[in-house]
């Protein structure tokens, strides 16, 4: 019986920290997304390169720091996948390439919905 108890408690714990993890993970890409969704409307009105440039540094640097606690739980080459798209885009609008910005864009939007998604307590990713 005390067997029981010690696996309930420990499936319980399990099941808990799963969701402050995938909670975390949510509201980080959430912002994220927001943030790149912002930059793709600026891109589209024509905000000046300064303005698009300090903007995605911000961006990067915001990452950097959801990055440090995310790397405990996903796969490094997910996240870097999100670095290296958002160094292209830095690199695309000091280039004045608006074009290629606007894809990276929406790669980096796609892995990031992927991340959360892949992430994310369901029966699916159970089974």
């Amino acid at each position: 019986m005390r067997e029981i108890w010690i696996c309930i408690i420990i499936v319980a714990i399990i099941i808990s920290l799963d969701i402050v993890m995938q909670n975390y993970t949510k509201k980080s890409t959430d912002e994220i997304i927001s943030d790149l969704e912002k930059i793709n409307a600026a891109l589209k009105t024509q905000q000046t390169e300064e303005d698009l440039k300090h903007k995605l540094i911000e961006i990067k640097e915001k990452w950097k720091e959801k990055n440090s606690i995310l790397a405990y739980y996903i796969e490094h080459n997910e996240l870097e996948k999100v670095e290296t798209n958002l160094t292209s885009m830095i690199s695309y609008i000091e280039t004045g390439e608006y074009n290629l910005a606007l894809d990276k864009i929406e790669t980096n939007i796609f892995v990031l919905k992927h991340i959360k998604d892949k992430y994310q307590l369901s029966l699916e990713n159970i089974f």
